[in-house]
C-alpha cells in the first residue's frame, strides 16, 4: 500500500477547449475530478467552485506558461508543458 502511494504515475494530457491548447493533468491542478487549465484558468469538466490562484499570482502563472512553452518548443521541439502556481500556507509565525 505504501509503495503504491510513492510510485509516480505517467502524466496525462487534456485539451482546453476555451484556449485550444493542451495541458498536463496532475495533482497540482486537480480539484475533485476536474483539472484547471493554466491557459484559461477554467476547470474541465466544469467545476464552479474550484480553487484558483489570486489575480496577481494568476498573471504570473500565465506569463510563466508562455515563457516555459517557448523554452520547451525551442529546446525540445514538441511535447506539452504546464506551470501551476499556488499560494503557500504560511503556518510559521517565526
Amino acid at each position: 500500500e505504501e509503495l503504491l502511494s510513492r510510485v509516480d504515475q505517467p502524466l496525462q494530457v487534456a485539451t482546453d477547449p476555451v484556449a485550444a491548447r493542451a495541458f498536463l493533468l496532475c495533482d497540482y491542478n486537480r480539484d475533485m475530478d476536474s483539472y484547471r487549465s493554466p491557459w484559461s484558468n477554467q476547470y474541465f469538466p466544469p467545476l464552479p467552485d474550484g480553487d484558483t490562484p489570486p489575480e496577481a499570482l494568476r498573471r504570473l502563472e500565465a506569463h510563466c506558461n508562455e515563457v516555459f512553452n517557448a523554452y520547451r518548443e525551442n529546446y525540445y521541439e514538441g511535447g506539452v508543458s504546464s506551470v501551476y502556481l499556488w499560494e503557500l500556507d504560511d503556518d510559521d509565525d517565526d
